[in-house]
């Protein structure tokens, strides 16, 4: 019995050694990461993503080509995971906000508020995203992973709406939050491909109160 107990203490600490060590490597390879994008970010920011190259992004990482490649099959991939980061930290503290709120209106208000301060806080990264976007349309017909967390939290905010009745049911949530996100990603394009003249929160509130609310007299 000793040694059927010794055994088992034997293995348990073996099993525990092993998990601490993959849990470290983990932990390297997130800071790894992280730290490939801060730097990149910061040279994008400082003379543009076009301009940036990925051997001065490793240099300034103190990285290996081979290591970028590990984590991120491109330069642009960079910026998606940075913003679909964000877009996921925002969007949960913002379902709390929202849910507070009394009706679809004032949430999408709200929702399109912070999107728009989003979209002028990082206009450089969300031009980026959205070239490769209409790329991986094009190329793939699939969307990028910022633009599906994007719809998929329209379509949960529609999706209250028909819980609470003054959204119509007829129509699946998921498939009104693709119609309102193509809605609203139009008066993004255009911010990030014209001059700061553009006024793009008025377009997107303008976009939003044509979805709600239809482009007849009726």
């Amino acid at each position: 019995m000793t040694k059927y107990n010794n055994d088992c203490s034997h293995k348990l600490m073996v099993g525990e050694l092993m998990e601490e060590k993959v849990s470290r490597r983990e932990r390297k390879k997130e800071e790894t990461k992280k730290r490939i994008m801060e730097v990149a970010l910061e040279l994008f920011r400082r003379q543009g993503t076009e301009a940036t190259t990925v051997e001065q992004i490793t240099e300034a990482a103190d990285v290996g080509k081979g290591t970028f490649y590990n984590y991120f099959p491109t330069k642009e991939a960079v910026v998606s995971y940075f913003l679909v980061q964000e877009i996921g930290h925002r969007r949960d503290v913002l379902r709390q906000e929202l849910r507070q709120l009394p009706d679809t209106k004032s949430r999408l208000t709200m929702l399109m508020q912070a999107w728009t301060r989003f979209v002028r806080e990082n206009k450089e990264f969300v031009r980026v995203q959205m070239i490769e976007t209409f790329k991986a349309y094009l190329n793939y017909g699939m969307a990028e992973p910022d633009q599906i967390a994007l719809e998929k939290f329209l379509a949960e905010i529609l999706a209250w709406g028909q819980q609470q009745g003054d959204i119509r049911k007829d129509i699946p949530a998921e498939h009104l939050g693709q119609y309102l996100e193509l809605m609203i990603f139009g008066p993004g394009s255009w911010y990030c491909a014209i001059t700061e003249d553009f006024l793009f929160e008025e377009a997107v509130a303008d976009a939003v109160k044509l979805f709600l609310e239809g482009a007849t007299n009726e």
